[in-house]
């Protein structure tokens, strides 16, 4: 396909994102291979950090109510005792 082939390279399809459609060719077979998998693992590296980040401060949460909950002191009665 790149090489002396007898097919229009313009024909298959791809955007001339270039002004040469070997050029734009290449520039797109780069994109796809190395480009788009690269942003790929950005992404996924980025949702594993944020979905970590939320659980922990979900987590963090829970445990300083869980906290607040157990260290509270006995509602007072009032001025004047019963007993």
């Amino acid at each position: 396909m790149l090489f002396k082939s007898k097919e229009e390279i313009a024909n298959f399809g791809l955007p001339l994102i270039l002004y040469d459609p070997r050029a734009s060719l290449i520039g797109w077979l780069i994109l796809m291979i190395v480009i788009s998998p690269f942003l790929q693992l950005l992404t996924t590296i980025f949702a594993g950090h944020l979905t970590l980040l939320l659980s922990y401060r979900k987590k963090e949460i829970q445990n300083k109510n869980t906290q607040a909950t157990a260290c509270q002191v006995a509602p007072r009665r009032g001025p004047f005792r019963t007993s």
